[in-house]
């Protein structure tokens, strides 16, 4: 059970973490005025 428990924590922790970084390119791609960070932000939405 141990292991099982890490495993979902450790994604958890992955998609908040990723969650995170698409909000942060979003916001400067946002600010800056540029679409290639912001279509960046979108991208790392995607499923892989």
């Amino acid at each position: 059970m141990d292991r099982q428990k890490k495993i979902i924590q450790t994604s958890i922790v992955g998609i908040v973490v990723n969650l995170i970084l698409v909000a942060f390119k979003a916001t400067i791609g946002i600010l800056v005025n540029s679409i290639a960070i912001t279509l960046d932000a979108v991208n790392n939405l995607q499923m892989h």
